[in-house]
């Protein structure tokens, strides 16, 4: 599991990626201005952060030609600088982030077509019986 603090423009915004069963899956939080140290600490203890790990379900295959080896110590700092100084987020967690959100979309849909129905049904119900109790006289 990572967790990458990024700034997108005007936002500040903490990346979770999760690699699982060959699934690259990521989500994201923002959290405005600048967050300190404490404020990021508080997050990853807060529900919130359990909540968005729970949301994570929609994944994209990893690529298994790009599996990792063991990588020289240098080489590896030179990685980890590089990818401080990369400011954005990678297109598969874009990819990844876009696909939840449709598939957030679809569900809603589903629902809000659901609830219309419930109160269609609920208010002919309650015209059926006003028709009626007019009919009995009363």
């Amino acid at each position: 599991m990572k967790l990458s603090i990024l700034f997108e423009s005007p936002f500040w915004i903490a990346l979770i990626e999760d690699e699982r069963d060959g699934l690259l899956y990521a989500t994201r939080h923002v959290f405005g201005s600048e967050p300190s140290s404490e404020n990021v600490y508080e997050f990853i203890l807060s529900l919130e952060y359990k909540t968005l790990l729970e949301r994570m379900r929609v994944g994209l295959p990893i690529d298994p030609a790009a599996k990792k080896r063991r990588i020289n110590p240098k080489r590896l700092q030179r990685q980890i600088r590089r990818e401080k100084e990369r400011s954005g987020i990678s297109t598969q967690s874009q990819e990844v982030m876009r696909i939840q959100q449709e598939e957030n979309k679809q569900e809603q849909v589903a629902v809000s077509k659901e609830e219309r129905a419930a109160k269609r049904e609920y208010k002919r119900e309650l015209a059926r019986n006003k028709r009626k109790q007019k009919h009995r006289g009363r």
